[in-house]
């Protein structure tokens, strides 16, 4: 009995496919361990799913995925499909050829998107706009140095805006020095001794895994605190804690 096939997911009123893909058992009927294109794609249009061929052997499977992918593809079909097939299903490396399909069919690019996301922009309300303008116009103190605005400060310390937004929000800045905008007055704060280490992101200094985490704009710090661990890049960024020996 032929264990393994290739499976194809299409658009019933078009006929479009718009997936392909290799499996056994029961895994064409599956639609929860799927990507975020085909849960969109499945979740506006009246799809179906059918066997296209069985194999014995799982590599040769494999290889007629990968083929019949590309052949769609050629025909501008399988667009929720994010690598050629053949790769045993997921990849944790980005090609470029991902990296280009992604590009291409990137739902956030699409003229409907692009319009939406210009019509619900609130910098687009002027009074929105020069709010958020003053704000990172209005000067700093960073451990008593003044600074013209957000902006400047960050450049001339080398962290991130929002940074400088959080220290001069709370009172201090990542070694406990005082922070402040100059319209507001210095907030009390107490420092607390914790046993966080440093942590190095793309070379800048910060005192705990959480204030690293909020310089990267993420809440949760696991991902980052396994990145750290395996001394390996997080998001793009060079990520180590400080005087963490080389492995």
């Amino acid at each position: 009995m032929n264990k393994f096939y290739v499976y194809e997911w299409y658009n019933v009123e078009t006929n479009e496919i718009f997936y392909v893909g290799k499996g056994c058992n029961n895994r064409y009927k599956n639609i929860s361990d799927r990507n975020k294109y085909f849960k969109d794609y499945i979740s506006k249009n009246k799809v179906d799913v059918r066997i296209v061929k069985f194999f014995e052997i799982e590599e040769e499977a494999f290889k007629y995925e990968a083929e019949l992918t590309k052949q769609y593809r050629q025909q501008g079909f399988c667009k929720c499909n994010l690598i050629d097939g053949g790769y045993g299903g997921y990849s944790k490396e980005w090609t470029e050829e991902m990296r280009q399909y992604m590009s291409e069919y990137n739902p956030m690019k699409t003229d409907f998107q692009r319009k939406r996301m210009s019509e619900k922009n609130p910098m687009k309300d002027s009074k929105i706009a020069q709010k958020v303008a003053d704000k990172k116009k209005r000067p700093v103190f960073i451990n008593g140095i003044r600074y013209d605005g957000v902006i400047d400060a960050a450049k001339e310390i080398g962290v991130w805006e929002n940074t400088i937004s959080n220290w001069c929000k709370r009172g201090y800045d990542t070694k406990g020095n005082p922070c402040k905008y100059i319209d507001e007055e210095q907030k009390k704060y107490t420092i607390h001794k914790t046993s966080s280490k440093a942590v190095l992101i793309d070379g800048i200094e910060y005192s705990s895994l959480r204030e690293a985490a909020n310089a990267l704009g993420v809440k949760d710090t696991s991902p980052l605190c396994k990145a750290l661990k395996a001394n390996r890049p997080y998001k793009g960024h060079i990520c180590r804690y400080v005087n963490q020996q080389p492995s």
